[in-house]
């Protein structure tokens, strides 16, 4: 397969808009779909009045009703966007095990047979058959999810933040010499490498249906925090300008690497789920706009010095999980879906005498638990040369 390099020259300044259909490219903004707004706005308008004219006709007193109607509307006006905002609280001596509240499905032991050392585990990325896993950012590996078996393996060639992918590709993101999109194959043979260099400083990614969601970690009045790309990385719209946003609890542009699993979480026809770690907020995107879910906060009678950080969010049956480290512990607080509070606690931070600190990922409607066996020598498994175990968990 010849191997093709896209050099984005004609990748222009993103400007931010709400609607992703409208798309820059070569410095021209089309906005494909404004006429439509009109269209409905006029449609509305000239129901509005035939509705009146009916009820002038039949003696119906209209100002009543359409007072009613309005103040229904704002009513649900204010209803969408009011913002819900969860806090985390002191979890105190209270203990959260996951077996309590999600079921074991499945566990896979990895086995390398002695010939490979898994290290580190970066990032991971699953299909229905393989695990592709990141080890130190260096190497891929693939893994046969029915054998526990290592069948692929191939070095990056550079230091590599994270991965994503599709049902045809794997995806890597390379800050290391410039912005970029590595592209594999699902035999882990590279294909391409798309720029990126446009995006300041693009921090993680996931891959949509039409192209990649980039998280930007240096957004400005014309690139926004989140870029939405097709899948050559030539179209783009971003959203959550600078000015959109308050001020940053850190230093701007700090470029710290952060995993798709921490950010992303896919739903149904084409929307996503994404959140903040900055700024502590879930957005949604529903294929044409985002907006604000919720926002987290934290208790003010925690201790200030070294207050609570939140790692993860997770959405199960409409519930909600979240995932945060508090006095050196990983703690959880599970709500219901109105936010309200089910449980909150302390992971077990050993296990067979053992820390833990494992890879806990949302896939589907699951989560899938990866943990390393050198980290728990004492950990029960079925042979000396498994490395790794993955465990599948459903909602109970």
């Amino acid at each position: 397969m010849q191997n093709t390099t896209n050099n984005l020259k004609n990748f222009s300044v993103l400007p931010y808009h709400d609607n992703p259909n409208d798309i820059c490219n070569n410095g021209i903004l089309y906005r494909k779909k404004r006429y439509l707004y009109r269209c409905h706005t006029t449609i509305i308008y000239r129901f509005i009045c035939l509705i009146m004219k009916i009820f002038a006709r039949h003696q119906i007193p209209v100002i009543p009703i359409c007072l009613l109607l309005l103040s229904l509307m704002i009513s649900c006006q204010l209803k969408r966007s009011t913002n819900v905002v969860i806090t985390v609280k002191d979890p105190g001596d209270d203990v959260f095990l996951i077996d309590d509240y999600f079921k074991v499905d499945k566990t896979v032991y990895v086995n390398a047979g002695g010939s490979f050392l898994l290290s580190h585990i970066t990032d991971t990325y699953f299909t229905n058959e393989y695990a592709y896993i990141l080890d130190s950012g260096r190497l891929i590996l693939k893994i046969d999810l029915n054998t526990g078996d290592i069948v692929g393996l191939t070095p990056t060639g550079m230091p590599i933040n994270c991965m994503t992918g599709d049902d045809q590709y794997v995806y890597l993101l390379s800050t290391d010499q410039n912005n970029s999109i590595r592209k594999y194959n699902l035999d882990l043979e590279f294909v391409e490498e798309l720029s990126i260099d446009r995006i300041h400083r693009p921090s993680s990614f996931i891959k949509t249906q039409d192209g990649f969601m980039i998280f930007n970690t240096k957004e400005d009045r014309q690139v926004g925090r989140y870029v939405l790309t097709d899948n050559e990385c030539l179209k783009a719209s971003s959203f959550l300008r600078s000015q959109d946003l308050p001020p940053r609890p850190k230093e701007p542009g700090s470029g710290t690497t952060v995993y798709p699993h921490y950010l992303f979480r896919p739903l149904s026809r084409g929307k996503m789920l994404c959140f903040d770690t900055e700024q502590n907020q879930e957005y949604l995107y529903d294929g044409k706009r985002m907006r604000r879910v919720f926002n987290i906060t934290i208790d003010e009678g925690l201790n200030s010095s070294r207050p609570p950080v939140i790692k993860q969010v997770y959405s199960l049956n409409r519930n909600t999980l979240i995932s945060y480290t508090y006095n050196r512990n990983r703690c959880m607080a599970y709500y219901d879906r109105k936010y309200n509070l089910i449980t909150q606690g302390v992971m077990p931070s050993t296990e067979n005498g053992a820390h833990v600190d494992p890879i806990i990922m949302q896939v589907g409607n699951g989560l899938i638990r990866i943990d390393l066996t050198s980290i728990q020598p004492d950990a029960v498994v079925p042979d000396k040369s498994v490395q790794a175990r993955i465990i599948y968990y459903s909602p109970r």
